[in-house]
């Protein structure tokens, strides 16, 4: 299995969050935090094609409870402007 960036920059990530548990200060908690923006975006570009369709089918999710929640409150207007009538009172 050839080595990939991902792989080069999570043994830097491991390596900073190390020295930043043993020693921390100002420098080795910024290696850190900055080792771990390059492992994670070296991730995302790692599973790109899987984040790609992953996020279709969540848009494609959220599309349909979004329509679903629109009908649930139009239909609770409805309701309630039914029962506001002073001609259905009686």
């Amino acid at each position: 299995m050839p080595v990939t960036s991902a792989d080069v920059s999570e043994v830097g990530f491991n390596a900073s969050l190390t020295a930043a548990t043993v020693a921390p200060n100002p420098v080795t908690i910024g290696l850190a935090v900055g080792t771990g923006l390059v492992y994670g975006d070296a991730k995302v570009v790692e599973h790109w094609n899987d984040n790609k369709a992953n996020a279709g089918k969540a848009v494609d999710w959220t599309g349909d409870k979004i329509s679903k929640a629109g009908e649930e409150i139009a239909n609770g207007a409805k309701s309630v402007a039914k029962a506001a009538n002073p001609m259905n009172w009686f």
